[in-house]
Parts: C-alpha cells; structure tokens; sequence
C-alpha cells in the first residue's frame, strides 16, 4: 500500500532573530485564527496577536457596505444638487415680475 500527500509550506521569518523557516499552511492559517503561540526553530515565541482572517473578512465586508450605502448617498445628493443648478439656470432666464 502507498500513500501520498502534497502540502503546501510557508515561508515564516522569526521576528527575533530573523531566521527563515517553512511551516504547512494549515498550520499557519490555524495559528492566524487563533492567535496561540508557536516557535521559531531557534526556540522563540511568535504568534499572531492581530485580527484573525474571519475578523479581517467580516470588516472589510462591512467597510465594502459602508462605502455602498455612502456611494449611494453621494449619487442622491449629486442628483439633488444637479436639480438645483438646472432650477436655478431655468429661474435666472425667467424675467422677474411686474416690469
């Protein structure tokens, strides 16, 4: 019987003394996600304190919506102006009343 398995390595650079080594990334997206610690082969602790993927994607989903709702808004508010700017031009043509 034989077995075979392709896994993919990341390139992982120790922030302490700056050794270069490769972990499966698996093993580091895990690690993203929940923010334990694990060493560099010079025995030294790293880990990934910020935001994990699922944090990230679900503020950048809601930036994505913010941006929408304010791009809508903008359209609103440049249509409104556009209407404004036409009404003006349609009143300065009109001559004014009793002369």
């Amino acid at each position: 019987m034989s077995f075979s398995q392709e896994t993919t390595f990341e390139v992982i650079h120790c922030t302490i003394c700056g050794i270069s080594f490769g972990l499966p990334k698996h093993y580091i997206d895990n690690k993203q996600d929940d923010k334990t610690t694990f060493k560099c082969p010079n025995d030294h602790a790293l880990s990934y304190p910020n935001l994990s993927r699922v944090e990230i994607l679900t503020q950048l989903t809601q930036l994505k919506t913010q941006v929408a709702e304010q791009s809508k808004r903008f359209a609103q508010q440049t249509a409104f102006l556009d209407q404004l700017e036409a009404e003006l031009e349609s009143l300065k043509k009109t001559p004014p009343e009793g002369k």
